[in-house]
């Protein structure tokens, strides 16, 4: 497959292009077996009877999974046909629970025994339970009680016992061969209080850990590509509640408590306090975005900008949540779960369980180009869209730099057709509903800094702030005293929507890449990766003939180009597939990265990819 495929003439005016990669139409629905499908009904509150300890919306999205600790089971509702089915007898008093990433086994902590029940969740029952070991220096006799699985292998739990204080432990279990053992790397050398909870990221890379019953409110973050605990970080309040994004970035924390003096906290991924958001809550969940949180209250589902760090919303429960029952170590109430699209909440309820269609943005964006390095006093401009996928205006839409940069900013409005600026600078403007708004934004750097990828919030006044997706709304941003090489690049596939196809699970796809270099010459190596996103893909690259789109060499994981000032080289990427590649385009994604000789990113651009 020497011809990658037709002759792509570099343009260098860049055209923003913000499309179907991120517009979520219904032929983007029908190749996504993760995404929910609901039935028109937007809120349900299913009364259930019992104490209900933990709730999770399993992978497919098709059933909510809740641990009841009065009957000994877990029970299952199937979302589609608003119904209980026949409940799962499991050990006894239920408590925290998890589900393979394959939705095929479910691990629940049975916190009145000493074992994990293994559930088969295709044969809909217990087929087998691993003890764990007692604690010798425990006089307590302490028991499973919160679990969460990682993509290593591993899963972790915390044990609890009847009373307070710092002998409950943190475990491991490995399910290759089911052996639990303390993790003596953790906290107090391997122990922890009795009210210790645990949730996994949406890619399981990631487990976050709150130490409830402790005035100092530690938590800690669990990191599966290095089977190590962060740094303990201290919010300084009581807390009970955690939630994690897709990929362990962003971290929600919750008192458990909505007392007047009261905070929610984020957390980013070190985890290092962000900021904090008035008011407490329950349970917590954040959208796959990282962007969006919720946090459940007294009869409520608030929703909260997490870049802004302030409420948003909020829509009604059907029940109540703290009123008839006081959220603790012995009951789940308020406990959240959200499903892996970010569509369905799922909050146990003083009664029962409400399920909640999330209040979702109807923003979307995109940045071109993603990378930009420029010399100390010179602008560092890129062409943004904001789409308006809602079905009334967005109102006083506007565009501003999330972290804190040595640079001044602005951002004008551009006629679609000519890319030239319209309006005035930093005025917001109204999107009508269905329609998009191109902008230039620029940077004026005033300090050198290192490439920084820069969040842009794109919000508007009367809606939720679009959310943000690494290399697609955000800016690879750098500033040095000497020029560098800044290599502006474009992306474009055979149907020109952005989309590489690759033709059942063993094909290959292919796309284009088309640059210039707006900065100094140099050498520089191209790469494809698939970002955090763990792919069945294999990537090649080579360099090729700008007018016949033919590879010049064969290709190879990496080509080292020597790029000069204004030079416009072109490139062929090879998708070739190992499996099924479902259609998640803010997700999974392949990006070409240029780097330089110190491996700083110098450019960089990236397109959708899926199985067809």
């Amino acid at each position: 497959m020497e011809r990658v495929m037709k002759p792509i003439r570099f343009v260098a005016r860049i055209v923003p292009v913000c499309a179907l990669i991120l517009l979520p139409t219904t032929a983007a629905l029908a190749v996504n077996a993760t995404t929910c499908v609901l039935p028109s009904v937007s809120l349900r509150m299913v009364p259930l009877s019992g104490t209900l300890r933990h709730i999770v919306v399993d992978p497919s999205c098709r059933y909510v999974y809740i641990s009841n600790t009065t009957s000994n089971r877990i029970e299952v509702f199937s979302i589609l046909d608003n119904a209980f089915q026949a409940p799962i007898a499991v050990g006894s008093q239920p408590a925290g629970f998890d589900i393979t990433a394959d939705g095929s086994r479910l691990y629940v902590a049975n916190s009145g025994g000493h074992d994990i029940s293994v559930v088969d969740l295709l044969l809909r029952r217990e087929i087998k339970r691993i003890v764990v070991p007692a604690n010798p220096s425990n006089l307590f006799n302490d028991s499973p009680f919160s679990i969460a699985i990682a993509d290593n292998g591993l899963a972790l739990f915390s044990t609890t016992f009847a009373s307070t204080g710092f002998v409950a432990r943190m475990m491991q279990l490995n399910l290759t061969t089911e052996v639990p053992s303390q993790r003596l790397d953790f906290y107090f050398f391997g122990t922890t209080t009795e009210a210790t909870y645990v949730a996994t990221s949406g890619d399981r890379t990631a487990i976050a850990i709150v130490v409830g019953d402790s005035s100092f409110g530690p938590v800690f973050v669990y990191r599966s590509a290095t089977n190590s605990f962060s740094k303990e970080r201290d919010v300084a309040a009581p807390v009970a509640f955690i939630a994690s994004d897709r990929t362990g970035s962003a971290f929600l924390v919750s008192p458990g408590s909505t007392v007047s003096t009261a905070k929610t906290f984020v957390l980013d991924a070190t985890p290092d306090l962000s900021d904090t958001i008035s008011g407490g809550g329950f349970g917590v969940a954040i959208d796959p975005s990282g962007t969006v949180g919720y946090r459940a209250i007294t009869s409520s589902v608030e929703t909260l900008d997490l870049t802004t760090f302030a409420k948003t919303g909020s829509v009604p429960l059907g029940d109540t949540v703290g009123v008839a029952s006081v959220p603790g170590v012995g009951n789940g109430t308020g406990r959240m779960a959200i499903s892996g699209d970010g569509r369905l909440l799922a909050i146990i309820t003083d009664h029962g369980i409400s399920l909640v269609e999330a209040i979702k943005s109807n923003l979307v964006s995109s940045v071109l180009p993603a990378s930009r390095s420029v010399v100390l006093g010179s602008p560092a401009t890129a062409f943004a869209t904001i789409i308006n996928a809602g079905q009334i205006p967005a109102l006083g839409c506007s565009i501003a730099p999330v972290p804190s940069l040595p640079a001044g900013f602005a951002f004008q409005t551009t006629d679609p057709a000519t890319n030239q600026v319209t309006g005035t600078p930093n005025t917001p403007v109204n999107i009508p509903a269905g329609g998009s708004q191109p902008f230039v934004v620029a940077f004026m750097p005033t300090a050198t800094f290192g490439p920084t990828d820069v969040q842009l919030k794109f919000s508007c006044a009367n809606n939720v702030t679009a959310p943000v997706q690494s290399g697609l709304n955000t800016l690879l941003l750098s500033a040095s005293t000497t020029p560098v090489p800044d290599i502006v690049a474009l992306a474009a596939t055979i149907n020109g929507d952005g989309i590489v196809n690759v033709p059942g699970p063993a094909g290959t796809g292919v796309f284009a890449v088309a640059t210039v270099n707006a900065g100094a010459g140099g050498q520089l190596t191209a790469s494809a990766d698939a970002g955090i996103a763990n792919l069945p893909v294999t990537l090649s690259i080579c360099q090729t003939n700008p007018g016949t789109g033919e590879c010049l060499t064969a290709p190879l994981p990496t080509v080292t180009v020597q790029i000069e000032a204004s030079a416009t080289p072109t490139f062929g990427i090879f998708v070739k597939g190992s499996g099924n590649v479902a259609f998640d385009p803010a997700f999974n994604r392949i990006f070409l990265r240029f780097k330089d000789a110190g491996n700083a990113v110098r450019g960089a651009t990236s397109v959708a990819v899926r199985t067809q």
